[in-house]
């Protein structure tokens, strides 16, 4: 015998994609609540975006350089992933706080220390700093990345504090922040290779 039970889950509502779009291109969720949609799921449309596939130690960078490449930006989407980019060193600060230096500093065999992943991403702001000058500049490909990670190697970024680390990190990145916000939206339609 079979039981029918109750069930205390709302029914799901679905929209036309149409409105969907309409709310991601305007940034406007009055489009869609005029037309009864519930305001908290047309504000929620506001912050999915397409997803992109991006390597693990420098996602958020890679994937903004991904769309200055790959689609035109508008100003929401670009504030969105201004926005992401200003919160990776506290990320990453929130995710270090605590754990002992040894565990800090532990390398694996043949692999970066968790503190030298942190200090490589404190040497990668250089880098993102010239590709976006030479996105401004419009050149016809970005700077060349040193794929040997000699910086890193040479830094020496475990006998160093943490703490110091961090606070290079935050401000490069400020910086980085600061210089492409004022940048124009157009510019982001512009198309940039990377040689290898």
């Amino acid at each position: 015998m079979i039981i029918v039970m109750p069930t205390l889950a709302r029914p799901q509502r679905r929209c036309d994609h149409r409105l969907w779009n309409l709310v991601q291109r305007t940034g406007d969720v009055a489009a869609a609540t005029d037309l009864g949609v519930p305001r908290s799921m047309a504000r929620g449309w506001l912050g999915e975006t397409q997803t992109v596939v991006v390597c693990l130690d420098v996602t958020e960078l890679t994937e903004y350089l991904y769309c200055l490449t790959k689609t035109r930006a508008e100003k929401c989407r670009m504030s969105a992933e201004i926005a992401r980019l200003r919160g990776t060193p506290a990320r990453m600060e929130e995710m270090l706080r605590g754990v002992p230096r040894e565990m800090l500093i532990l390398k694996p065999v043949d692999k970066w220390s968790v503190q030298e992943h942190a200090g490589h991403m404190l040497d990668l702001e250089s880098l993102w700093m010239s590709r976006v000058d030479d996105f401004v500049k419009d050149r016809d490909t970005l700077t060349v990345a040193d794929l040997s990670n000699r910086q890193t190697a040479e830094a020496n970024h475990n006998a160093r504090n943490l703490s110091a680390i961090l606070i290079e990190g935050r401000a490069a990145r400020r910086r980085l922040v600061d210089h492409v916000g004022k940048l124009p939206p157009g510019l982001f339609a512009r198309v940039c290779c990377i040689r290898v």
